[in-house]
């Protein structure tokens, strides 16, 4: 049995540090939903903060060995 022991404690390492992450992830959003609804013109800042620096829309680009035209007169 003490074989099986060994082998599960990885397992149940990444099961505590999910769980604990899970944990304190929801502490920040309930405390951040309650900052937000509380605090005036906090909500706007925010949105604005994460508007731009993460986009809600990404772009691929991508490299090609052979120059490609796209025909947009460029």
């Amino acid at each position: 049995m003490a074989d099986r022991d060994r082998a599960q404690r990885p397992v149940a390492a990444c099961f505590f540090v999910f769980v604990a992450g899970q944990s304190t992830t929801g502490q920040l959003i309930a405390r951040l939903w309650s900052r937000l609804a509380h605090e005036a013109g906090l909500a706007e800042a925010w949105v604005e903060e994460v508007l731009q620096r993460e986009p809600p829309v990404t772009t691929w680009r991508s490299a090609s060995p052979v120059k490609r035209s796209t025909g947009r007169g460029r």
